[in-house]
């Protein structure tokens, strides 16, 4: 049976996060984490972390890149989310815990 594209095609709603409309893309269109990887210039690894929710650093950069393939793949405007910086007592950003907060 051949699918076509029409039938391939993922409708995106705001309230999915960026992560899985990624993964949904991926799903969609028969490609991989180390594609996207190497079109947005990260290494498939650090791609595969933020998907995973497991990214350990400060997810701008990336997320910035993400939603502006997937804008540029899908026609479709995505944008990255916000996410608040959590002072910890050392006074650096917690990224980790304030994701974690939110499942």
């Amino acid at each position: 049976m051949e699918v076509t594209a029409a039938e391939r095609t993922t409708t995106y709603t705001e309230a999915q996060s960026l992560a899985a409309k990624i993964n949904g893309y991926i799903v969609a269109q028969r490609t991989s984490i180390a594609a996207i990887a190497k079109e947005i210039g990260y290494s498939r690894v650090t791609v595969s972390r933020y998907l995973a929710g497991k990214y350990d650093s400060d997810p701008t950069g990336i997320e910035a890149k993400l939603a502006a393939f997937l804008a540029g793949q899908t026609g479709e405007e995505v944008s990255a989310p916000v996410i608040k910086c959590k002072k910890t007592p050392r006074k650096k950003c917690n990224y980790v815990a304030e994701r974690r907060e939110k499942r």
